[in-house]
């Protein structure tokens, strides 16, 4: 039987997947079940709080993500402790001049019009938390509190180990890109943040923070910790936070804003396969790879697709996605790739997409969209495929590759 053997991933045009980002958990299997979920002082909350795994509330385009919810407080305090042990190929090692990068993003609830009463504790360890003593063991750790602004912490300054990174409430219902540079050797940290009208463009919020917990084991863990409080001493969290999209680069300084995926099928019969992520400026592409086995050519459906993604915002969608199909064996011969754009450009391609997509179920498009498509004939061999916006333009894509008999 012939075979569309499809290797799917998502990352920076030109950079090898295998050398950036290691997805450590994207939430889209639906499932925690990596997770390990702690409670501390459970027996006097008023209610239990819960990590699970809920469909973007704020319909950013991020698919499923990780709330956090402190629960409600009680006569002790209670808090909510996710650890999730990283896999031994991300785990960050302490090597003299080798940097690494642990990426999430981030996003604040609203409470009507002001931010929700939040209290989270977030970050990288060496070993699993201590649920006395909230996080001991943290190196890399960065909380946000009931003020609704993110603090980083540098044991090194003597006045007070957490600092801001800014001076008011972040943006409600947005998510932030975070980065955390990390020098293990050295036992430092700098945190880069991109979201909201307050961070626009990347910034560099924090230099050289010095870890809490300083141990050249390797950083194996990532710890998340949410507190309600108690109603003697003060309630804290209130509200749940979300989170999405933890990834590591054990291999150095990587400061890249779109979603990496490192995702195989191996000897499987799937010909029907998507993904979706974000298209960023500056060829920052959502890239998928397949391979045809076998002697024979195949006809092969390829969409990418914007607007008419559902439960999305129209203002994050790619508005004009266009799509380039390489020839693996003659990448470097830029007279063999094809540059597709508007799917309905050309009636007979527009009747064949149309054609295909009924019989296979992949996402029927509306003229005028913008999406791009095309059915294709393609001799045996790799190829890949780079999604990227007319104009430079950015948002959120859908590519599919569908095998078509």
């Amino acid at each position: 039987m012939r075979r569309l053997v499809v290797v799917l991933f998502v990352f920076i045009f030109g950079r090898p997947c295998s050398a950036g980002f290691i997805v450590v958990d994207d939430f889209e299997s639906g499932n925690l079940s990596n997770w390990i979920i702690e409670f501390y002082g459970e027996e006097e909350a008023s209610e239990l709080g819960s990590i699970t795994i809920v469909d973007d509330p704020f319909n950013r385009g991020q698919g499923n993500v990780m709330r956090i919810d402190p629960g409600v407080a009680g006569g002790l305090t209670h808090n909510v402790i996710g650890t999730l042990p990283i896999p031994r190929n991300a785990q960050i090692e302490g090597v003299e001049g080798q940097k690494s990068t642990f990426y999430f993003k981030m996003a604040i609830p609203s409470a009507g019009e002001t931010a929700g009463r939040v209290h989270h504790f977030f970050g990288l360890s060496t070993e699993d938390a201590d649920s006395v003593t909230h996080f001991s063991r943290h190196a890399v750790q960065a909380r946000i509190i009931e003020d609704g602004i993110i603090q980083y912490r540098d044991e090194g300054n003597v006045s007070d180990s957490f600092q801001p990174i800014a001076q008011t409430s972040h943006d409600l219902e947005v998510y932030y890109e975070i980065w955390f540079v990390v020098d293990h050797w050295n036992f430092q940290s700098s945190m880069y943040i991109r979201g909201g009208s307050d961070f626009s463009i990347q910034t560099r919020v924090s230099v050289d923070a010095d870890f809490r917990f300083q141990s050249l084991e390797n950083i194996s863990r990532i710890l998340i910790f949410s507190s309600a409080g108690n109603i003697f001493n003060g309630v804290r969290g209130v509200e749940a936070l979300y989170f999405d999209d933890f990834m590591i680069d054990p291999s150095g300084e990587n400061l890249n804003f779109s979603t990496v995926r490192c995702v195989e099928v191996v000897n499987s019969n799937l010909v029907n396969i998507s993904t979706r992520g974000k298209v960023g400026p500056n060829d920052a592409g959502l890239i998928g790879g397949f391979v045809i086995d076998g002697n024979s050519s195949r006809k092969v459906l390829l969409q990418a697709v914007g607007m008419e993604l559902e439960n999305i915002d129209d203002t994050f969608k790619l508005s004009d996605p266009q799509f380039r199909l390489v020839p693996m064996i003659s990448k470097d011969d830029e007279s063999t790739h094809m540059i597709i754009d508007d799917w309905d450009d050309d009636q007979s391609n527009t009747t064949l997409v149309e054609r295909a997509a009924d019989v296979l179920g992949a996402t029927k498009l509306v003229p005028g969209s913008g999406s791009a498509a095309m059915l294709v004939t393609l001799e045996p061999g790799a190829y890949t495929v780079v999604v990227s916006g007319v104009g430079g333009a950015e948002g959120i894509a859908l590519l599919e590759v569908y095998e078509y008999e």
